[in-house]
């Protein structure tokens, strides 16, 4: 996952504004939209941000309009805002100036929303992760031998690696990279370091011994389909490391 699709996930659970797009931002200074997410690293930067307060408190203080036109114009656009200036003279004691107050207010406000974002972040972090745990895993044998291909077909057999025949099949022997190179099987990496695949647009599957080499084998019809002229899978089923005429 990329660091600006787990962005995307947290500001559409909290709701996106300008304020929130920033506050996230400043949070997650090292990190960039297009950096792979370490979800055990983003937990543990994530989990830091929450134990160190003064981090939060800093990037909320930095945020605090400094200019007068600038402070009255963020409470005009929401006027239920100024419930925080309200909090800051109970909950800070600011009494100096209006001014103050008002910059006291937007203060808390911020504060409160960062630490919405810091939550929403760890939780969604925490549930990316038990997701990974629970994924099915499989060998290479038990996903391969469960996929149905019965939707290949061939227009001439001339390339292929034909290793044995029956009286109706001829037994074609595949290479794992035959499979892997398919436009349609995506490959990702856990955070465990393993290897998860989709193909076709099904559950996502870790595959136990990706890295290990295993002979694929097919069975294609000799003769070809009227339908279409090409030669098809006989029976839709992809063998591994053996076969069975």
């Amino acid at each position: 996952m990329k660091f600006g699709e787990f962005r995307r996930m947290v500001l559409d659970e909290i709701g996106v504004d300008e304020d929130t797009n920033i506050l996230f931002d400043d949070l997650f200074e090292l990190y960039y939209d297009t950096d792979d997410v370490d979800l055990e690293d983003l937990k543990d930067y994530i989990e830091n941000l929450y134990e160190n307060t003064d981090i939060i408190s800093e990037v909320a203080d930095g945020l605090v309009d400094i200019y007068d036109p600038d402070l009255f114009e963020w409470y005009r656009e929401a006027i239920l805002r100024l419930d925080y200036a309200d909090d800051a003279i109970r909950e800070l004691g600011v009494t100096t100036s209006i001014r103050e107050i008002l910059r006291a207010g937007q203060y808390l406000y911020l504060e409160k929303l960062a630490y919405k974002i810091v939550n929403t972040s760890l939780s969604l972090v925490e549930t990316l992760k038990k997701e990974v745990v629970e994924m099915e895993r499989k060998t290479w044998k038990e996903f391969l031998e469960g996929c149905d291909v019965s939707g290949w077909k061939w227009s001439f057999l001339d390339r292929l690696d034909i290793v044995d025949e029956t009286e109706d099949e001829y037994i074609v022997r595949l290479s794992l990279a035959d499979i892997t190179d398919d436009p349609y099987l995506e490959i990702e990496e856990t955070e465990n370091g393993e290897t998860m695949i989709n193909w076709g647009g099904n559950d996502w599957v870790v595959i136990t011994d990706y890295d290990e080499n295993h002979e694929i084998f097919i069975k294609i019809d000799k003769t070809r389909d009227p339908a279409d002229n090409c030669f098809h899978s006989s029976d839709g089923n992809i063998y591994v490391d053996e076969y069975e005429k």
